[in-house]
């Protein structure tokens, strides 16, 4: 059954307006959830002249456990920061999918009311 041929009186059903709109609404808000999602996050990583200064002016006076504990130090805080860029990852992705869930039963909603005024 063709809906959009040339020279038909075809009206779209008043009814799907609203459900259009509203899969339009929550479809747009998956594709910024998927944008957000892939922007890159800063997160923390030691600087240059820390690890210079771990390797050179450190390397003959420190102990095994202090040189241990510096660098255990330096993978906390890059590992803290990307988690917290991958749990904002996650959650952009979570709700992309939520809305593309939502847009696809408002049209079948829309696509629904479509069938039953020209049935």
């Amino acid at each position: 059954m063709a809906f959009f041929r040339v020279g038909t009186d075809f009206e779209f059903p008043r009814s799907a307006t609203g459900p259009l709109v509203f899969a339009l609404v929550a479809l747009t808000a998956a594709a910024v959830a998927g944008i957000l999602a892939s922007w890159n996050r800063l997160y923390e990583v030691p600087k240059p002249a820390t690890l210079a200064k771990l390797l050179n002016d450190r390397w003959a006076v420190d102990s095994e456990i202090a040189a241990r504990n510096f660098v255990g130090t330096m993978q906390v805080l890059t590992i803290g920061g990307l988690r917290k860029g991958n749990n904002w990852k996650a959650t952009c992705l979570s709700l992309g999918l939520v809305a593309q869930v939502v847009a696809l039963l408002a049209l079948s909603v829309v696509v629904y009311l479509m069938l039953r005024a020209y049935a």
